[in-house]
């Protein structure tokens, strides 16, 4: 899945990239407004279904298909429901999200949020959005809009 995140248009490498993006864009046009956000406990909070159809919907874009779209949600969908972990002496299984510590937690999380960033720049009805979003990390993000007036939310 990490080669797929490279391919978000918000993705940043690192905090340099970030620096050179930063460097190298305008914040004196007076038509366009900066946010973040941050979600709380996102690898915990991600509703498995939407996570899967998320992921369903990058790797439906791979030029290669092998493995299998169906085979990579599959196995996807294994490592979210079939975690336990103990803790204080009780063991628990986790129903969902993705655990910390999973190898594709960082992946995951990031083609999530990449997906609703794919779904806004798609609804919104703002005009001459500039989609150059700038994630800095997982669960946040920076992107270049237009003045509130002219989105439609």
């Amino acid at each position: 899945m990490a080669p797929i995140v490279k391919t978000l248009p918000s993705y940043i490498k690192d905090s340099q990239h970030a620096l050179e993006i930063f460097r190298d864009f305008s914040f004196l046009d007076q038509n366009k407004l900066i946010f973040t956000m941050d979600i709380t406990s996102l690898y915990t909070v991600i509703p498995n279904d939407e996570g899967l159809r998320a992921l369903k919907h990058f790797f439906d874009l791979r030029t290669v298909k092998e493995p299998s779209s169906e085979t990579l949600l599959r196995l996807a969908e294994l490592v979210l429901t079939l975690n336990c972990f103990s803790f204080g002496g009780n063991y628990y299984k986790q129903t969902n999200g993705v655990a910390m510590g999973t190898k594709m937690g960082p992946s995951y999380a990031n083609l999530f949020v990449g997906f609703i960033e794919h779904q806004f720049l798609a609804n919104t009805t703002a005009q001459n959005l500039n989609s150059t979003a700038a994630t800095l990390t997982i669960a946040s993000a920076l992107p270049p809009l237009p003045r509130r007036s002219s989105l439609n939310l």
